[in-house]
C-alpha cells in the first residue's frame, strides 16, 4: 500500500495475466510512481533519525518506536530489522566528527535491494545556539539596568525618545519616570515661552495622573512644534483667519514699563525701530483713560495699543515713597479683606486687597487682549510688585475669561541674567487664571520674541 516492491511487482503480474501491453506499464506512469512511493517510504522511516540528530540524542526513542525489530549491532555499524526491511546505519570515518550519517535501505525479498539512498545531515541550527551562548561580547541590553538608566541620562529627551522606539525593553527603560523627571526640571529651564496649556505648575497643582514623559511631551516647545502639522480641526480658525477683521484693542500694563525695561514702549512706538510703526492716534472712550496708538507691526499685524502706568512720571522717579507699589498705584483701589479673588481662594492678600478703579473696569470691558510686562531681571521683586496688579486687572467680573493675555518677560539685553520663564509663571501662579495666556522671552534691545508674542496675542484675540 505504501509503494514497497512487492506491491509493484503485484501489479505487473496482474497486467501481465490480462495480456496487457509492456507500453501500458509506462504510459500509466506506474514506473515514477513505484520510485516515488519507495523513496516516500524511505523519508517516513529516516525521519525518527533526523530529528534525534539535531536533538543531540543517541537512538534509543527510535528503538522503542518500532514494534517487532530486531536489532543487531556489529562494528562500525547497525542493523535494524523490521517486518520486511532491513535497516542499516553504518559510520562514515572521514565525517565523524561533523556527525554524518550514511544511512542504507532495502529489503531483503526484493530485486531493488540494491537500491541505496545516502542522507547527510547537519545541525545548523544547534551549532548556531552554540556559537551564542560562547559569543562572549557584551551588548547594550546586557547591561544592568542602573548602567543602562545612567548612559541614558547623558542623552536629550529627543534621543531618549528615538532610543525608545526601537524595542520593547529600550520602551520599558526610557520610559522611566526618574529619567523623565529630571528632563522636565532641567530643559524647562531653558524654555523661552510657556502657556496655559504647557505651563508644568498647572499639572503639579492638580496632581496629575499623568506619567512625567507625558508632561514633558505636552510642555516642551520642541514637541509641540513637531506636533504642530496640519490638522482638520483647524480649518475653520484658518478660513476664519482670511475675513478681514479689526484691529484688536490691547491694554499693555505691568512694572516692566517703569524699571530698566521701560524702553519697550518707545520700542513699540516705533523709536529706533523697524518692526513696530505708529499710523496714528485715537481718542480717549472714557475720561482721562484710552488714549491710544495705532501700531502696524511688519506692516502686517495692526493693533490699537493702549498704555497704562501706575502713576505720573514723577511718581514712578520717586523711588522713595512709603509702601509697596501696589499701594502707591493710581490704578488700584484697596477693597475690604474677605474678598474673593479670581481664582476663588480667600486670605490671599496680594490678590484680593485690591481691585481696580471703576474707570479701568469701565476699559476692561471694553478691551480684547492685554500685555502685561515684567522685567525678569528683578527677582526679587516680581511677586511683590507685579502679582497684585495682574490679578486685580484679570478679575472676571469684569474682564471676561475670552479676552487673551500675553506676558513679556523682559530683559534690557541679552547678556542680563534673567528668570527662566517657567518659574516666572510658577511665582506669579498663572495657573490659576481662568483665561487663554502665553509668556514670551523678551529682550528689549533687539526686540527678540516681541514679534512672535505679538502675532499670537493679535490670532488669539481675533479667534484665529
Amino acid at each position: 500500500m505504501f509503494g514497497d516492491s512487492g506491491t509493484v511487482a503485484d501489479v505487473r503480474r496482474l497486467l501481465a495475466k490480462q495480456n496487457t501491453p509492456t507500453d501500458l506499464y509506462y504510459s500509466l506512469g506506474l514506473e515514477s510512481l513505484e520510485s516515488t512511493l519507495i523513496n516516500s517510504l524511505r523519508y517516513l522511516m529516516n525521519s525518527p533519525r533526523e530529528m534525534l540528530a539535531c536533538e543531540g540524542g543517541d537512538g534509543s526513542d527510535v528503538e522503542a518506536g518500532f514494534e517487532d525489530e530486531e536489532i543487531i549491532e556489529g562494528e562500525g555499524r547497525i542493523e535494524t530489522r523490521q517486518d520486511n526491511f532491513l535497516i542499516r546505519t553504518e559510520m562514515v570515518p572521514q565525517l565523524e566528527q561533523d556527525s554524518n550519517m550514511k544511512t542504507i535501505i532495502g529489503e531483503t525479498s526484493s530485486t531493488d535491494r540494491g537500491q541505496i539512498a545516502i542522507h547527510e545531515e547537519h545541525d545548523e541550527e544547534c551549532q548556531c545556539s552554540q556559537q551564542n551562548t560562547q559569543d562572549d561580547g557584551l551588548h547594550l541590553l546586557q547591561l544592568p539596568i542602573q548602567a543602562m538608566l545612567h548612559i541614558f541620562s547623558f542623552l536629550d529627551a529627543k534621543d531618549i525618545s528615538t532610543v525608545g522606539s526601537t524595542c520593547r525593553q529600550c520602551y520599558s527603560l526610557c520610559a522611566d519616570q526618574i529619567l523623565w523627571r529630571d528632563f522636565l526640571e532641567k530643559d524647562k529651564l531653558l524654555w523661552q515661552q510657556v502657556s496655559h496649556r504647557s505651563n508644568p505648575a498647572l499639572f503639579e497643582a492638580v496632581n496629575s495622573d499623568l506619567t512625567y514623559r507625558e508632561i514633558y511631551m505636552r510642555c516642551s516647545p520642541k514637541f509641540q512644534q513637531e506636533s504642530s502639522g496640519f490638522n482638520l480641526l483647524k480649518l475653520p480658525q484658518l478660513l476664519w483667519s482670511f475675513i478681514p477683521h479689526k484691529p484688536p484693542k490691547v491694554v499693555m500694563f505691568g512694572p516692566g514699563l517703569e524699571s530698566n525695561t521701560s524702553t519697550l514702549v518707545r520700542k513699540f512706538l516705533g523709536e529706533a525701530s523697524g518692526v513696530f510703526k505708529v499710523r496714528g492716534v485715537f481718542p480717549a472712550e472714557l475720561p482721562g483713560v484710552g488714549t491710544g496708538f495705532n501700531v502696524s507691526m511688519n506692516g502686517k499685524v495692526d493693533l490699537k495699543l493702549i498704555t497704562l502706568y501706575s502713576g505720573t512720571r514723577q511718581d514712578r522717579e520717586n523711588t522713595s515713597a512709603a509702601g509697596n507699589r501696589a499701594q502707591r498705584n493710581r490704578l488700584l483701589q484697596s477693597v475690604p479683606s474677605g474678598s474673593v479673588s479670581p481664582s476663588g481662594e480667600e486670605g490671599c492678600s496680594d490678590s484680593i486687597d485690591y481691585e481696580p478703579k471703576s474707570t479701568i473696569k469701565e476699559l476692561c470691558r471694553n478691551v480684547d487682549a492685554f500685555i502685561f510686562v515684567v522685567d525678569a531681571s528683578l527677582q526679587q521683586q516680581i511677586t511683590a510688585d507685579a502679582k497684585p496688579e495682574l490679578f486685580a486687572l484679570m478679575d472676571e467680573r469684569w474682564t471676561t475669561s475670552k479676552c487673551p493675555l500675553v506676558i513679556l518677560s523682559c530683559v534690557p539685553d541679552s547678556t542680563t541674567s534673567k528668570v527662566p520663564c517657567v518659574t516666572l509663571a510658577k511665582q506669579l501662579d498663572l495657573h490659576k487664571l481662568n483665561r487663554t495666556w502665553k509668556m514670551f522671552d523678551v529682550d528689549v534691545n533687539s526686540l527678540s520674541g516681541a514679534v512672535e508674542a505679538i502675532t499670537w496675542l493679535v490670532g488669539s484675540s481675533q479667534g484665529r
